[in-house]
């Protein structure tokens, strides 16, 4: 934030990027800091109190100028869950009303003082506008339209882990809409590795959802304050999950770990509060069975990794018979590997073996 001040790019609508390289993510990292912030505000008293409310405007500002607008559209999901689970109770209402004011009146100001917030949120109404949308939001609609077509392809294994952006080529309906990641997680994972991995990849959340469920219908206390940390993680989480309905946050390993971290914090905390059946039964046998079924597997790519390495490494000295036989077994490891298939086309053109 003091780079994009002193570089002068304030009032002309410099992406603030922080540490990240891109500005979608920097916004996304604002989106858990945002309720945590918000959470200590409330329980802190005097002069805390007003360092914390200083430290909330400031990241409201921040994310605002990442001009991130998924950033700003799952901020909103955040509030409005907020207030719901919250309600009008005497430690909510009071404080809701003053985040949320103070939020609107600080995105007021900005308009008005930086006319490329305006811009920016006029930008993210005519998204919805087929006449008016911009290339980012053409570009999504494209990647959208890619991915499912692959699923349609290659229901139940997808195209293979990782492999959407080599897959793309052959889905694109423009050149100049390209795109490596799908801008949708929860696509990418069902277009890279179908319905049996889009299933298990989302029955992780459901486990969580459930005891989410018992811990908000038997314990949870607006009041407590350990509760309003709860929930303030959780909401972090909630804007993350809705970020990546229009962004690719969790393939980048900062954010990924980030997000599973809360998740584990937030469920291994509540998990002292719900029934012992619910913890010893429903969470710790599953996580076992994960955790070899995870070694396995591990196990397994390293061994798929191993060959298609050795038999690049014999491609290299154009030994093809030994590369061939390393890359056949790569294949028979893991037939949607798009690196296996595409090192086992290229021996097969070097034969002249054009039908295979």
């Amino acid at each position: 934030l003091i780079n994009v001040v002193v570089e002068g790019g304030l009032l002309t609508g410099d992406k603030l990027v922080g540490t990240f390289t891109w500005h979608n993510q920097m916004g996304a990292f604002i989106l858990y800091l945002l309720p945590l912030a918000a959470a200590f505000f409330i329980q802190s008293k005097g002069r805390m109190r007003r360092i914390l409310a200083a430290s909330n405007i400031l990241l409201v500002i921040s994310l605002l100028l990442t001009y991130s607008r998924g950033s700003w559209l799952s901020a909103v999901a955040m509030l409005i869950l907020a207030g719901i689970v919250i309600g009008w109770s005497r430690v909510g209402r009071g404080n809701i009303l003053k985040v949320g004011l103070g939020i609107v009146s600080i995105v007021v100001l900005l308009s008005l003082f930086i006319p490329a917030v305006g811009e920016r949120a006029q930008e993210l109404v005519a998204e919805f506008s087929t006449n008016q949308r911009s290339i980012s939001g053409d570009l999504r609609l494209a990647s959208y339209r890619s991915a499912w077509e692959m699923l349609q392809d290659y229901p139940w294994t997808g195209v293979g882990p990782g492999a959407y952006g080599a897959a793309n080529y052959a889905y694109q309906t423009e050149p100049w809409l390209y795109a490596r990641d799908t801008h949708n997680h929860y696509l990418q994972i069902a277009a890279e590795t179908g319905w049996i991995g889009l299933v298990s990849f989302i029955s992780v959340f459901a486990v969580g959802l459930l005891m989410l469920r018992d811990f908000w219908k038997d314990h949870f206390d607006v009041h407590n304050k350990t509760h309003q940390i709860i929930l303030a993680l959780v909401l972090g989480i909630v804007g993350s999950v809705a970020h990546n309905l229009v962004d690719f946050d969790w393939n980048w390993v900062n954010l990924s770990v980030l997000f599973w971290i809360i998740g584990g914090v937030v469920l291994g905390t509540i998990s002292r509060m719900v029934s012992n059946n619910y913890q010893h039964i429903s969470i710790r046998k599953p996580l076992s069975i994960l955790a070899i079924a995870s070694v396995l597997f591990s196990g397994w790519l390293f061994i798929f990794d191993r060959e298609v390495k050795v038999g690049r490494e014999y491609l290299r000295e154009t030994n093809v018979e030994e590369a061939r036989g390393h890359t056949l077994l790569a294949t028979r490891l893991m037939p949607v590997s798009h690196r296996a298939s595409a090192d086992l086309g290229y021996i097969h053109r070097r034969d002249g073996n054009y039908e295979q």
